[in-house]
């Protein structure tokens, strides 16, 4: 894999932010193989681990699983129904 690329603080407290107001996200990230993938998640955590930042969420199926941040290529919020 390649090394860990620190990402802006603006950035990282954001997600943060969508951790603690349990926001719902779109995200869009490269994987392993460097294709992208697209996900509509809930983030669950932001912590430190392996010399790297990463987001654990929460999947639309429930599942929960990690991407490190460095590898994300676009977040957007969703809005809540009213």
């Amino acid at each position: 894999m390649e090394p860990y690329v620190p990402v802006a603080c603006q950035f990282h407290d954001r997600l943060e932010l969508a951790v603690l107001q349990r926001l719902r996200l779109r995200l869009q990230w490269r994987d392993a193989e460097l294709g992208l993938v697209e996900r509509v998640v809930t983030p669950v955590d932001v912590l430190t681990r392996d010399g790297a930042e990463w987001l654990v969420f929460r999947d639309e199926t429930g599942s929960t699983a990690s991407v490190r941040l460095d590898r994300l290529c676009r977040v957007k919020e969703i809005p809540h129904l009213k």
